[in-house]
């Protein structure tokens, strides 16, 4: 116990906690990203002329940590003009 009352204790306790909750909420954040990212896509109807390009990662630092998330990219298909 006199251990948990030193300073030394305190400070590993303190920096324990903050590694238990600050990974617990990065993971639910992380989740939350990439399930708002899929019902995006799910929904999104390309423009005429945009074709999928595949998915793409992205990685986000936020307060709690780095996330990853994935989503689909289109983009304008290039224009090709006939030569002379």
């Amino acid at each position: 116990m006199e251990a948990l009352a030193s300073g030394a204790g305190v400070q590993q306790l303190e920096r324990l906690v903050r590694v238990a909750i600050f990974q617990s909420a990065n993971e639910l954040v992380g989740f939350m990203l990439q399930e708002a990212a899929d019902r995006i896509d799910a929904t999104y109807q390309p423009k005429p002329g945009q074709h999928r390009k595949g998915r793409v990662r992205l990685d986000a630092q936020g307060m709690f940590g780095r996330s990853r998330m994935e989503f689909n990219r289109s983009s304008h298909r290039p224009v090709t003009r006939a030569r002379d």
